[in-house]
This record gives C-alpha cells, sequence and structure tokens, in this order.
C-alpha cells in the first residue's frame, strides 16, 4: 500500500499523531453527540483525555470519564482543548488539561517506559481495547502512516 499525503516534508507531531489516532479509532460518535448516556460511543474528547492519562505515569489506568462530564454533558473545556489540539491549535504552556507540554510529566513517562515498562506496556494495552478494533484494516493503516512519517520527518 502507497500512502499519499499532502506534504512529504512534514514534521512528526503529538497532534498528528493523535489524529491518526482518531482516524484508526472504533465506535467513533459524531460531532456533537458528547452525552454521557452514548455509551460505547468515544469522541475525540475521550481520546484526547486517555492520551494525556496514558502518559502521565502518576495515574495507574486509564482515566474515569465521570471527570470529563459537567452533567451529561463533556466539559467545554476539554472538548475545546481536544479539537484545538487535534488542528495543531493547542498553544498553553501549561495547562491541567494538556499534558504533552508539560516536560516533568513527559520526563517521567520516558522514564516509567525504560525502566517500568510492564506497567506501561499494560496501559498501553489497555488504551488499545478501548479505541482499536482486534482485527480492523485501520489498524494496519494506522501503522503504516506512523512508519511512514517517522521515517520521512524532515525529509
Amino acid at each position: 500500500m502507497e500512502l499519499t499525503l499532502p506534504c512529504r516534508n512534514v514534521k512528526f507531531t503529538a497532534n498528528i499523531f493523535y489524529r491518526l489516532l482518531f482516524d484508526a479509532m472504533k465506535n467513533k460518535n459524531v460531532p456533537g453527540d458528547n452525552y454521557k448516556g452514548a455509551v460505547g460511543k468515544l469522541t475525540q474528547t475521550h481520546l484526547f483525555y486517555d492520551l494525556n492519562v496514558l502518559t502521565d505515569a502518576s495515574v495507574a489506568t486509564l482515566g474515569d470519564f465521570d471527570l470529563l462530564f459537567n452533567g451529561d454533558r463533556i466539559q467545554g473545556g476539554q472538548k475545546n482543548a481536544a479539537n484545538k489540539f487535534k488542528f495543531g491549535n493547542f498553544t498553553a504552556e501549561k495547562s491541567a488539561i494538556y499534558l504533552f507540554n508539560d516536560a516533568e510529566i513527559v520526563a517521567e513517562f520516558d522514564s516509567r517506559v525504560r525502566n517500568e515498562y510492564s506497567k506501561a506496556f499494560l496501559k498501553a494495552v489497555e488504551f488499545a481495547r478501548r479505541y482499536f478494533d482486534n482485527k480492523s484494516p485501520r489498524n494496519d493503516i494506522l501503522v503504516k502512516k506512523v512508519l511512514y512519517l517517522i521515517l520521512n520527518e524532515g525529509k
């Protein structure tokens, strides 16, 4: 399979990775369908939230979605941050919502992967099971796109 991307000279950033993950997600809700009652359906906000929790070494398992909601609707701040991040427009240097800019959290995650691999691995497996189908062709496409971007970054 050959991948056609709009620009060969692409910097592989976290928001590009997030968009690729979102494209490969199972059971996606349509935009605007952010009610608590939609069990089994996940939004870009859920993905954004759990991706941040995945990197937070102080949290043992993925996020509890109850923290995402205000009443029956997803909190506006979380939803807005997820959308801005998807388009590369999230500019806050330090944020309680967006943890990838926090150097301490990133360093802790890196240390955990290097020194406590099994814990980081189990959390990643939990993430993958929540968001991706076991035998979906979208998984193959995701891996190929990620590898393509890694191999061609900055060329």
